[in-house]
């Protein structure tokens, strides 16, 4: 028996949520509707992945591995904010090409965990008439380590953590990324 999915993610009823399971492990496809045009963004999203003692235990033989999470893919959904807190384990969010955020107080926090294994974000969405930042407003990338990898397809470009360059006032990001778009947070002592 499969855990829940409401053990992993908060979200309306007009977005879907499934396994796509693979051999060792599952990530949750989120999914709107046919277009979020029509849908309201005043809401919030928090996602989780499984703990490294659950993915221990599927790896011992002790728990389904098909019942490890470890990580999102988003599909036709706006938000104000998403909240995805990662594990010590490896973690992927996959925001696809309708997926992303419009808000102008609150910000999208992704958290990697304090680890040193690879961490993934991807970012793919872009507008032809605002831009390829126009969905991508106020995101915050936490706990950055050596191992992560940043890929913003909207604009063709993979970052890791030697391309970090510091913007004064401990504001941290990647070259020709907007600040107020995306921001990142080293683990610290790094």
């Amino acid at each position: 028996m499969s855990a829940a999915l409401s053990t992993f993610v908060s979200k309306p009823d007009w977005i879907s949520a499934r396994r796509v399971k693979g051999r060792k492990s599952s990530i949750i496809q989120l999914t709107g509707g046919s277009s979020w045009l029509n849908q309201p963004v005043s809401w919030s999203a928090t996602m989780k992945v499984s703990s490294l003692k659950q993915r221990q235990a599927a790896a011992e033989g002790r728990a389904n591995p098909r019942d490890i999470v470890t990580g999102f893919r988003v599909n036709n959904a706006m938000a104000r904010n998403w909240i995805f807190q990662g594990s010590r384990g490896s973690d992927l969010i996959d925001f696809q090409s309708t997926a992303g955020a419009i808000t102008k107080r609150s910000q999208s926090v992704i958290n990697f965990g304090r680890d040193e294994v690879r961490d993934r974000f991807f970012f793919t969405n872009n507008t032809r008439t605002h831009g390829p930042f126009n969905h991508m407003q106020r995101f915050v990338i936490r706990n950055f380590g050596r191992e992560d990898q940043v890929t913003l397809r909207n604009i063709g470009r993979r970052f890791r953590f030697n391309d970090l360059v510091s913007y004064g006032n401990g504001v941290m990001g990647f070259p020709g990324v907007d600040p107020t778009k995306l921001r990142v947070v080293p683990i610290a002592g790094l």
